[in-house]
């Protein structure tokens, strides 16, 4: 205990307090008159309990031992003021700084359109740097050097002030084991101190936070200022050291002095009895009168001009965000690869922290995890698509929209192909995310009149074709989509080309009422009996077509499926066709299409009966009226639907169906019949877009894989097999390149 707490003499009728001057984490700055003396003082008061005994002790030390020094603020004495109902109140007093500090002065002459010349903040520097020098000579690391605790003497001298977060060390090169301090100022080694079970803290910490203050002093702020403390102190560690807003308007002095100062390799940065004689303390500064002057002129320069706001400080303590009376704020990484012990229980409350701060993305790596992903936002305001706009990763929260931005700068930068794979569980929110994706690569390569809007609407019309209704899904893709959005030299869209795979085109006649069909049929259904055109079509209007699977009541459930809400489908055909139509279809494509999707719900009410041992169509006008429709000759339609060709030695045999082979080439032939619809109305769309992509040029492209995720039913088929396995393949596929990736990396 260095303090004598008991013998302290009551504050009480001994100063005159005026104005709060300052107002740190753990304490509140007055100006105040000593009433004994009529001096000008500062005084700094605290609570004294068990949370800031520590720092009051260790900074009651280094004011009493220490002070003495011409950059140390004086200290004139230490007082209690007992709080009945509260902690005690420790009031030091210290001399009173009039200019304020540097970085205020900074900031207004900023506001006057004017800035420090480098020989001034040199001397600033210079200054704090001897100071700090005379506390590492006493074995005490300053731990919190920054342009707020640079104060200024009305007649420009420098004082460094406020050792709150000061503590002893057994020598000179000596070591601390905690990770505390403001989090912009932090060394690499003090960040890394919050999970190392052997930290490494020495004087060279206060080194690196000079390093930091000059870049304050020249800029007005330091790097990371607008950031959250956690994204700040993982771009510390991830990103290379920060330099100057723009490096090339100032000498290469100070450049290199920034550059020495942050090394992110402690033992590699010099100490501060090295930078105190660098080229850029020493050769600027030729008189510290003149100095000194200049200061005191520039403090009367910008004394009139209004105190600018300050966002409330902060610091970080052991793993903890601290605010001035506010409860201790838990830091947790935004990139889960940060996490010291990876264990199930911290990954889990890391992302339950998260989801409970509203954030549903986090990273892991190189990977972006989403959660709760189909509550997520659909629409962002255009502010929000240009915080990710040539940004680096660590520069904003985690986001689909981070994943699209470092894949277009990689894809100008590398001018190759960027490839981004989205894997999950059904209904995990992949789609989601895609559409996301692909509406801010819209944003980043806007430029070419119409293609952004081409590509958006193309993907619309895409999905509702290959999408549909799962017991677990009310909107599941069901093949693998791939979108090649194209770009020009310059980085403008020109254009996409769209590939789909594995469509799970048994869909269409499956006998499993919890599967519904794919959108676009309930979208054609309800739209042509809403327009009175169900006669043209061949179709009836009892909506009872054993593709359409509609039961005869519905049963409840969370999810909204299309095929009950047969008004709002009206809309969405509606929207289909407007979309085929801007892209370039004509009438008698559009007109196609009707007629096909038509037979394809007549093809499933065809009804077949036994013949002895072989199937006959039962009812026969309905293979009149699909005939109709797809222009086939009806003969050979009939004869098809019961009787194949098999060869066998060479020879053409003819062989019939049995009733039940009947019923399954019967849905065979909807189920290829809709594959290649889709397929047509794809490679349509691609060749309608192939003009814009050769005008303005397709040299770079960016590739998503959207798929079908893994599932699993109550009543799985071939088709789960199918998913499951494609996904475990993916997986297993992209867990080898990111194994070979990093041990290429280690092994260089």
């Amino acid at each position: 205990m260095y303090l004598p707490y008991a013998q302290l003499p009551d504050p009480t009728d001994k100063f005159e307090i005026y104005e709060e001057i300052a107002q740190g984490v753990n304490a509140k700055v007055f100006r105040a008159k000593e009433l004994d003396n009529d001096r000008i003082v500062a005084l700094k008061i605290q609570h004294y309990d068990e949370e800031h005994q520590v720092s009051i002790e260790e900074e009651y030390r280094t004011l009493r031992d220490y002070c003495d020094h011409p950059n140390l603020p004086e200290f004139y004495g230490v007082y209690k003021l007992s709080k009945p109902n509260g902690p005690d109140e420790i009031w030091f007093v210290m001399e009173y700084c009039a200019g304020g500090t540097a970085v205020d002065m900074v900031n207004k002459l900023l506001k006057l359109d004017r800035r420090m010349r480098e020989e001034h903040i040199a001397y600033i520097i210079r200054e704090t740097c001897r100071a700090a020098i005379e506390l590492n000579r006493n074995h005490v690391l300053h731990r919190d050097i920054r342009g707020d605790n640079i104060l200024l003497t009305k007649n420009g001298r420098v004082k460094l002030c406020d050792f709150g977060l000061s503590r002893q060390v057994d020598s000179t090169l000596g070591k601390r084991g905690t990770c505390i301090g403001s989090p912009c100022w932090m060394a690499p080694e003090v960040v890394s101190a919050m999970e190392s079970r052997e930290p490494d803290i020495t004087v060279r910490a206060d080194v690196w936070a000079l390093g930091i203050t000059t870049i304050e002093l020249a800029d007005g702020k330091p790097p990371f200022a607008d950031m959250h403390p956690t994204r700040a102190m993982f771009q510390i560690i991830r990103n290379p050291p920060p330099t100057l807003m723009r490096p090339t308007n100032w000498s290469q002095q100070i450049n290199d002095f920034i550059s020495e100062s942050l090394e992110k390799n402690a033992e590699n940065r010099p100490m501060m009895v090295e930078m105190v004689e660098h080229p850029f303390l020493t050769e600027l500064i030729e008189n510290e009168d003149e100095m000194r002057s200049d200061i005191a002129e520039m403090l009367e320069l910008s004394r009139d001009v209004k105190t600018l706001y300050k966002e409330p400080e902060l610091f970080v303590d052991r793993g903890y965000v601290k605010r001035f009376d506010e409860k201790p704020e838990r830091m947790y990484p935004e990139d889960l690869a940060a996490l010291e012990n990876p264990v199930d229980e911290n990954i889990i409350e890391s992302l339950r922290h998260r989801i409970l701060m509203g954030e549903s993305y986090s990273f892991i790596g190189d990977i972006l995890l989403s959660l709760n992903s189909n509550e997520i936002k659909q629409e962002f305001p255009p502010e929000f698509h240009a915080k990710y706009r040539f940004k680096s990763r660590s520069e904003n929260q985690p986001h689909i929209f981070s994943v699209a931005d470092i894949a277009y700068q990689d894809m100008l930068h590398h001018k190759e192909p960027q490839h981004i794979v989205l894997s999950g569980e059904s209904y995990s929110g992949k789609s989601t995310n895609a559409r996301l994706l692909i509406k801010h690569l819209c944003y980043l390569g806007d430029g070419n009149r119409g293609a952004t809007g081409r590509v958006e609407s193309s993907i619309k019309a895409i999905l509702m074709l290959v999408n549909a209704g799962t017991p677990v899904n009310n909107d599941s893709t069901r093949c693998v989509l791939q979108y090649c959005l194209t770009f020009g030299k310059t980085g403008k869209m020109s254009g996409a080309v769209f590939n789909m795979y594995m469509l799970e085109k048994l869909r269409v006649a499956t006998t499993d009422g919890t599967q519904h069909n794919f959108h676009i049929f309930y979208y054609f259904y309800d739209f042509i009996n809403q327009q009175n055109q169900l006669k043209e079509y061949n179709l009836k209007a009892d909506r009872n077509y054993r593709y359409l699977r509609v039961p005869p009541e519905v049963p409840p459930s969370k999810l909204k499926y299309r095929r009950d809400d047969p008004e709002g489908n009206v809309e969405r055909y509606r929207e289909f066709e407007n979309i085929l139509r801007d892209i370039d279809f004509n009438h008698k494509q559009l007109e196609t299409v009707r007629k096909v999707l038509a037979a394809i719900l007549n093809i499933g009410n065809i009804r077949f009966r036994q013949n002895g041992k072989y199937a006959e169509v039962e009812n026969t006008d309905i293979v009149s009226r699909i005939s109709e429709l797809l222009r086939v000759d009806e003969k050979k339609f009939m004869w098809s639907l019961t009787n194949f060709i098999m060869v066998k030695g060479g020879i053409a045999e003819r062989r019939q169906y049995t009733t039940e082979e009947a019923r399954d080439a019967r849905d065979a032939v909807a189920s290829t019949l809709y594959s290649r619809l889709v397929d047509f109305i794809i490679n349509r769309i691609n060749m309608n877009m192939s003009f814009p992509r050769a005008v303005f040029g397709d040299t770079n492209a960016i590739i998503i894989h959207d798929m079908f995720g893994f599932e699993c039913f109550n009543r799985n088929g071939l088709e789960q097999l199918m998913i499951n396995t494609l996904n475990e393949q993916m997986q297993y596929h992209y867990n080898q390149r990111i194994f070979i990736q990093r041990n290429a990396g280690k092994g260089s």
